[in-house]
């Protein structure tokens, strides 16, 4: 809002429809209930919706969740898949590293989200359900050369990530560009699971704009609004008259 404002738009934000769907998902409890029977820490890797996406980051990510088992053994590592062609690309692409503890599901997206400790996952639209679940995450987004070379140098924002840009600061640290980022990544995980006070810091201020940017009823705001100024436009052409 404040950047339209700045530019001399009357902008109003309203909200997100995607968050009025989200408060009626139901989480499947029988999941969630023999994953915590598992024990381990679980990290959630969603490595994209688009087939490019997976094929381009889901090695960079269990390279990361590589290192992460290294300094802890207890983590293992929960994929979400999008649909069960992807499914079958990330079973072979995990051939590389068959020591991971890792499991890989398809359609249990909201569930992996729950009942993980972190996510290291895609820029994408998801990010927006992370927020809704105050999940901490990591972005990661390989890109090509092509784009690194003829977009990047265009490209003005300050971060890629939906979060980031509502927060208008770094809570998701994100990760992009043509080469592997999966030090980095596996850091900023690794600073949430060694670091109990960074991890509650990161968790209160994704509540914080939870509650300030990701409320349920968007769309009937937009609607009410709507009508708010067709009447108010309404009632400025009797008054002429």
């Amino acid at each position: 809002e404040a950047w339209y404002r700045e530019r001399g738009v009357a902008a109003e934000y309203v909200g997100h429809p995607f968050f009025d769907e989200l408060p009626g998902q139901h989480l499947d409890a029988d999941f969630l209930d023999g994953q915590r029977r598992q024990g381990g820490t679980m990290i959630g890797i969603l490595p994209g919706s688009r087939t490019q996406e997976v094929e381009r980051n889901f090695r960079s990510q269990m390279r990361a969740a590589q290192a992460i088992h290294a300094a802890h053994r207890e983590t293992r590592f929960l994929v979400a898949c999008f649909k069960e062609k992807q499914q079958k690309m990330v079973e072979e692409m995990r051939r590389s590293f068959a020591m991971l503890p890792v499991q890989t599901f398809v359609g249990k997206t909201p569930e992996i989200i729950e009942a993980s400790k972190a996510c290291i996952a895609v820029s994408g639209s998801v990010s927006l359900e992370l927020l809704y679940r105050a999940k901490p995450t990591v972005i990661v987004y390989r890109t090509s050369r092509m784009l690194e070379t003829f977009v990047r140098p265009l490209v003005k924002s300050k971060f890629i990530t939906l979060v980031n840009l509502l927060a208008d600061k770094m809570l998701y640290p994100e990760f992009s560009g043509r080469h592997c980022v999966s030090g980095p990544v596996s850091q900023a995980v690794l600073r949430w699971l060694d670091d109990d006070q960074a991890y509650a810091g990161i968790c209160r201020e994704l509540l914080a704009l939870r509650d300030r940017t990701a409320q349920p009823g968007a769309c009937m705001r937009t609607a009410r609004r709507i009508v708010e100024v067709l009447e108010s436009k309404r009632a400025d052409r009797k008054s002429v008259v």
